[in-house]
């Protein structure tokens, strides 16, 4: 967080980052931090969520755009695939639109180890109000429908609702979607060791489907995808 330098004195209110204690509205800005810090305890780590609103993606500058799409949010992640990224700042302009998303950026640091990541190691029980209003807005992750790597506004992302609606609109041989939902039940239990002889290699699994056009080849591969509440990466 900076603030650019300027001569003489200025109102500590007027400044990009002041004390919460000097804001116009104390109570309102608390209030408004409060929930989102309640949202983003949870998705710490990797979570594979939904996001409707807004996320930001550093073109030099911080740069907002709408999505409406599946995400994955993987702070550990996104740093590997994007090492040179820049933390957003924070606006004079908009520093008393009382929107949550300009007034307050806190950098976050929630690298994950495993999926169950950093929130499972915290009492959320133990948390005070002090801890979620300081909670970073945004989290950073992997937009499906927009191939694109952004960080999402906490306020905006959703759990995923699933539906059985495109297993049950397959239009395929009951004995070829057993075949196809063994294949993928099977490299989807833990429980079963298997690999190749050189180790990390046999950990994969392809399937071919070939057929004329529009007879449900890419329905199929979302079907399996929402009957096992995985996410898709479609290339």
């Amino acid at each position: 967080l900076k603030i650019p330098k300027f001569r003489g004195t200025r109102r500590i209110n007027t400044l990009e980052a002041f004390p919460l204690q000097y804001h116009a509205d104390v109570k309102g800005v608390r209030a408004d931090l409060f929930p989102y810090g309640q949202k983003f305890m949870p998705v710490m780590g990797s979570h594979h969520r939904y996001c409707r609103g807004k996320a930001f993606v550093m073109y030099g500058e911080q740069v907002e755009v709408a999505v409406d799409s599946r995400i994955m949010v993987d702070a550990a992640f996104f740093r590997k695939m994007n090492p040179g990224h820049s933390m957003p700042t924070i606006d004079l302009d908009l520093a008393f639109s009382h929107n949550i998303w300009e007034e307050m950026h806190v950098i976050s640091d929630a690298s994950s180890e495993t999926s169950s990541a950093k929130s499972h190691l915290i009492d959320l029980a133990r948390l005070t109000e002090e801890d979620f209003i300081v909670c970073c807005p945004t989290v950073p992750g992997f937009s499906f429908s927009d191939k694109m790597w952004a960080e999402f506004a906490v306020a905006d992302i959703e759990d995923i609702v699933w539906s059985s609606l495109p297993f049950d609109s397959l239009a395929i041989a009951n004995e070829q979607r057993d075949v196809v939902m063994a294949l993928v039940e099977s490299r989807n239990d833990s429980s079963v060791m298997f690999d190749d002889v050189i180790a990390g290699k046999g950990q994969g699994l392809n399937i071919l489907l070939h057929s004329q056009p529009g007879v449900g080849k890419t329905l199929t591969a979302e079907a399996v995808a929402e009957f096992l509440q995985l996410p898709l990466y479609s290339v």
